[in-house]
């Protein structure tokens, strides 16, 4: 019932003047509208890179469903619905969907089959018959903390803003990290449920397993506010090996079973009350902003058309100078993107090359030593196989490393970006209260800011560019061919090692500053969509004024009534009337 009420509320919402002529307003009660009427519920699944988040949706299913491995997924939307038979859909960013076999969906939403999400896929589909998907409940497993904030080309960053409720899955050891509670401290104002779940139980013993929940909850409550969180401790990796091998013993010790028992009673019993507090959540933002542009266009009206024009002159000048510091931190961001790649990643290029290349060399030497009776053929392609390998063995490992240090700085980097863009929103709402006289009290501007972004680097295969010698070559006796074959691929094993470095600083420059682009755009677009909002609202005030004076006053009490409602709505939502009713 609390639900229809929504709707009800919603319904009046869009129905208010300042709404109609709003399309962004139109377009979000219509989504939260939508939302309600289905009672659909967005179950997203989150946690860092490692933490087994796709592994425990495979548990909780008993079936190998979704793939996992130690390389990242992309940034591909995976939505679990229910469905009386299995079905897998890809839909596509240019609008077409097609349906693929279970078997084909690594090819679409892993880094390796799908790089950089050369395929243009929106999100996956996947329909299936299990009880957790029922009566409106989906399942969104997203690529990880950081990955869930929307950007430009990239739908995956819509779903914690729209989300109702998530599943958060940490490790026991190491417990949960300083990215962690970054995340959760963005995420937690905007879903009405927050299930923890801590994986990998079966790696710590009983002591450490103690120790590592106790401070996680600890956290929680000191750094976030957070407290009376349900937590579960699971080995999902055990649970899914237990349900797959029907070992009872082995589901009992992974203690999938108690969270599938609290997953119950949540579906069945809190499900609606966490839609609500969702959607509650997401009105009083947006009913923030609504009322905001009445109450500048209300004292709009009390002015003469002269100070209005003063006023709105006065906003465009402030705003001007917000506008050009705000240039002038998107530069400073890009600039020390620049220097961290420079400093950072050309240095530890350096280190990589001083510290493994005589080594390789050496090994190298070893290697032709002990493959010396080899035929010339034989030993062009052991060469070839012992330097892609070794190439591959190398620049993988490295890359993983290279990956966590650059994210931690450039972490440190945007979040004082965020910081400042925040800082700068802040800004334009007290220039409007100014302005106005309004008190903005209440108001509390929240950017959506992806502060733990995660840049997503693809671990592909290394390729080495393989060198066959020619057959007269390879067919001289050993005596001397083999001096030419080893003199040959050692020095073609130094241009191999100079070329990955060299297409390593390349990519990771470039994948860092595409995330830095697609960061700042996200921030930039909120800043623009607030100061729009409130000059629209001035100059309609302002047009008021030009073209009518009788109708002034048939105006004001439109506001006056409008606010009225606003009133009414912010009091129902926040005293709890609509979830007991």
């Amino acid at each position: 019932m609390h639900l229809a009420n929504l709707e009800t509320i919603i319904d009046t919402l869009q129905a208010l003047p300042s709404c109609v002529i709003n399309p962004q307003f139109q377009t979000r009660l219509l989504d939260l509208r939508t939302k309600s009427h289905n009672q659909e519920l967005l179950l997203v699944v989150l946690g860092q890179y490692k933490r087994g988040k796709t592994t425990l949706i495979n548990a909780l299913l008993g079936e190998k469903l979704l793939p996992s491995a130690i390389i990242p997924l992309t940034s591909i939307i995976t939505i679990l619905q229910y469905g009386e038979t299995k079905k897998v859909v890809v839909e596509y960013q240019s609008g077409p969907s097609e349906e693929i076999k279970l078997t084909d969906l690594e090819l679409y939403v892993t880094e390796t089959n799908n790089p950089q999400n050369v395929k243009a896929v929106k999100q996956v589909i996947i329909s299936y018959p299990s009880d957790y998907l029922k009566h409106g409940v989906k399942i969104i497993d997203t690529p990880g903390v950081g990955s869930v904030h929307k950007h430009n080309n990239d739908v995956s960053y819509d779903y914690v803003p729209k989300a109702d409720a998530c599943v958060f899955v940490f490790a026991a050891d190491p417990p949960i990290s300083a990215a962690e509670l970054e995340f959760l401290e963005t995420v937690k104002d905007y879903l009405g449920k927050i299930i923890l779940i801590q994986n990998k139980i079966d790696q710590v013993d009983l002591d450490d397993k103690k120790a590592s929940l106790e401070f996680t909850l600890q956290t929680l409550q000191s750094r976030l506010g957070l407290s009376d969180l349900d937590c579960v401790q699971i080995s999902a990796k055990q649970g899914l090996e237990a349900k797959l091998t029907n070992n009872t013993n082995l589901l009992k010790q992974s203690c999938v079973p108690v969270l599938e028992h609290k997953l119950s009673q949540f579906l069945t019993y809190t499900k609606d009350e966490a839609l609500a507090l969702s959607l509650i959540h997401k009105l009083l933002y947006l009913i923030q902003e609504i009322e905001l542009t009445l109450q500048i266009s209300k004292q709009s009206q009390q002015l003469s058309l002269k100070d209005l024009q003063d006023k709105l002159d006065a906003f465009e000048n402030h705003i001007t100078g917000i506008t050009q510091a705000k240039e002038d931190s998107d530069f400073l961001l890009e600039g020390q993107a620049e220097k961290l790649v420079k400093q950072v990643l050309l240095d530890d290029i350096e280190t990589l090359t001083k510290e493994q290349l005589p080594k390789l060399t050496n090994k190298l030497d070893t290697f032709y030593q002990t493959h010396r009776h080899l035929t010339g053929k034989e030993l062009v392609q052991a060469f070839n196989d012992f330097i892609a390998c070794e190439i591959k063995t190398i620049f993988s490992a490295w890359r993983k490393e290279e990956q966590a240090k650059l994210q931690g700085k450039l972490a440190t980097i945007l979040d004082r970006f965020s910081v400042t863009t925040n800082t700068f929103m802040t800004q334009v709402f007290e220039t409007s209260a100014n302005l106005f006289n309004l008190d903005l009290q209440t108001f509390n501007s929240k950017t959506k800011l992806p502060s733990t972004y995660e840049f997503r680097f693809a671990f592909d295969e290394y390729q080495v560019n393989l060198e066959l010698f020619t057959p007269v070559v390879s067919r001289l006796p050993k005596l001397i061919s083999h001096p030419l074959l080893f003199a040959k691929n050692k020095e073609r094993l130094q241009r191999e090692f100079d070329r990955h470095c060299g297409r390593s600083r390349y990519d990771f420059h470039q994948r860092v500053m595409r995330g830095v682009l697609q960061y700042k755009t996200e921030l930039n677009d909120s800043l623009d969509h607030t100061i729009k909002t409130l000059a629209a609202a001035i100059r309609q005030g302002l047009k008021q004024k030009e073209t009518q004076t009788a109708q002034q006053s048939i105006y004001a009490k439109q506001l006056d009534k409008q606010l009225q409602v606003i009133n009414c709505i912010k009091t129902q939502l926040s005293n709890g009337s609509i979830i007991s009713s």
